[in-house]
């Protein structure tokens, strides 16, 4: 997440922009999801859809360990790497030939730091559809205090308790749309959302590259109205950032 800033000096189009940060922020999920029983379906199901992208990840992944001091030696040329991961393309050629889910309903994952834009989404786009917000619990616990003051005195365990109580309200109540507006910038924590809704909800994910320079300006300025986040996390978070694709969503809008 970290590179716009560096990409933005460069000419290259956002399209190609957007690509380079893909694959900066998967270079190494390829390699890592190399073992266990069925790995190649795994991989082609996060990749449907993404094929080149895959491709490029394989040669960026294998001139990444052939340039690394590594106890052993890479222990495949990129030739028989490709061929390694032919059943993997053929099996993500097998995926796309399937319908694409008709789900009614819809849940809606917003990824990014603090002041990348999503409560501006929001007010644009959600109109009078759920929003789920953990700072929201936290607000609501200390409605007289600032969120900084409301943040400090919040017992973490009862505003995880209450925030899933709303997940699971909303999962009760079957709403036709539910946005969650939290960071969601790894896998673990956006499955933790979306694995409370069924089938009949298609999953769309959101992603706000904002660059690190705008996030800090932002974050200057809010922290004017008694809302204000460490630099040091909103750096922890923008490095934990992980491009989510198809074993996550059925669809993914950037924006940048």
């Amino acid at each position: 997440l970290l590179a716009r800033d560096f990409l933005d000096k460069c000419d290259l189009t956002d399209e190609e922009k957007i690509y380079i940060i893909k694959l900066i922020s998967l270079h190494t999920v390829v390699f890592h999801m190399m073992e266990g029983e069925d790995w190649e379906w795994k991989v082609a199901e996060k990749f449907v859809g993404q094929s080149e992208l895959l491709k490029d990840l394989l040669v960026l992944g294998y001139c990444d360990a052939r340039g690394r001091f590594m106890e052993k030696e890479f222990e495949y040329t990129l030739d028989q790497l490709q061929y390694k991961f032919a059943f993997v393309f053929e099996a993500i050629r097998e995926l796309e030939a399937k319908p694409k889910t008709t789900a009614p309903k819809e849940v809606v994952i917003l990824i990014g730091p603090p002041n990348a834009g999503k409560s501006t989404y929001l007010k644009k786009y959600a109109g009078a559809d759920l929003v789920l917000c953990r700072d929201d619990v936290i607000c609501s616990m200390f409605p007289t205090l600032t969120y900084d003051e409301a943040y400090r005195k919040a017992d973490p365990s009862e505003v995880d308790k209450k925030f899933n109580a709303q997940v699971q309200a909303a999962v009760k109540a079957k709403v036709d749309r539910v946005y969650f507006d939290l960071t969601n910038m790894a896998p673990k924590a956006r499955r933790r959302n979306t694995g409370a809704f069924g089938k009949e909800y298609k999953v769309k994910m959101v992603v706000f590259l904002t660059s690190y320079e705008t996030l800090l300006k932002r974050n200057k300025i809010r922290s004017q109205t008694g809302k204000s986040i460490p630099e040091s996390v909103i750096l922890d978070m923008a490095k934990r950032f992980l491009f989510p694709l198809a074993d996550e969503a059925d669809e993914v809008e950037v924006i940048y």
